[in-house]
């Protein structure tokens, strides 16, 4: 009789912590559409408009440094370093474009004092 009893209340006990587990799964599905939208967002970034505006500077070319990108804000400005060269086309100096960038963690190019290596992505006249 007590095997008995005691197999019910492992029975039991069993279906409680699943039914749990199950409403807790409901309980943050949302969150899963939340992190979804971001991965998306950074694997096809030609789907989304541009979010930065900034202009394209010459002005560390004398110190080696190739172009760069001046984003201003009231803060500070914040000036990016590309990774890749800037396609000719929009390689002109205080030209202004929209861009998406990441930051790096990497090393400054040579002659880049000032800035943060990005890459830059989705790139346009402004």
């Amino acid at each position: 009789m007590r095997i008995h009893l005691f197999t019910i209340f492992l029975f039991i006990l069993i279906l409680h912590s699943k039914a749990n587990i199950f409403n807790l799964n409901s309980q943050y599905s949302h969150l899963n559409t939340q992190f979804s939208y971001l991965n998306t967002r950074f694997t096809k970034d030609s789907l989304l408009p541009p979010k930065h505006n900034g202009k394209v500077s010459h002005q560390f070319k004398a110190k080696g440094c190739a172009s760069v990108i001046i984003i201003k804000q009231v803060e500070g400005d914040i000036i990016l370093i590309p990774k890749t060269p800037l396609p000719k086309a929009l390689d002109k100096n205080n030209l202004e474009i929209k861009f998406d960038y990441r930051i790096l963690r990497m090393p400054n190019p040579k002659g880049c004092e000032k800035g943060q290596p990005a890459e830059i992505t989705n790139c346009s006249k402004k």
